[in-house]
């Protein structure tokens, strides 16, 4: 979905990494949406620096969908480094999540 310069990825995430986000976002008073969009930051900025990634599989039975919006510019580049490992976008957000949550110390894999 596109609106307006801003792209929405849906993808099934856990309870957990879900009530996570929601609490960086409230620990750095921001959004959820800027939330989610430094995950996704930090994490191109990781591709750019290595040449292998190991991506972890989205949810496909459980957790709850959820839709992640992000910014075009930002969605674009997400968009690229998945192409470029051949994986689903839904499945490079949720490896950036799980990334930026691992780096932030609050390691989180379900």
């Amino acid at each position: 979905m596109i609106y307006d310069g801003v792209d929405t990825i849906q993808l099934r995430v856990d309870e957990e990494l879900k009530k996570r986000i929601k609490m960086k976002a409230v620990e750095d008073d921001i959004t959820i949406q800027d939330e989610v969009e430094k995950a996704v930051e930090s994490f191109l900025k990781f591709a750019e620096e290595t040449s292998r990634i190991t991506f972890i599989p989205t949810l496909k039975s459980r957790g709850v969908l959820t839709g992640y919006r992000l910014r075009k510019n930002l969605h674009d580049k997400l968009k690229a480094v998945s192409e470029r490992y051949a994986v689903s976008i839904r499945v490079t957000l949720y490896t950036a999540l799980v990334h930026y949550f691992e780096k932030e110390g609050t390691s989180h894999v379900p």
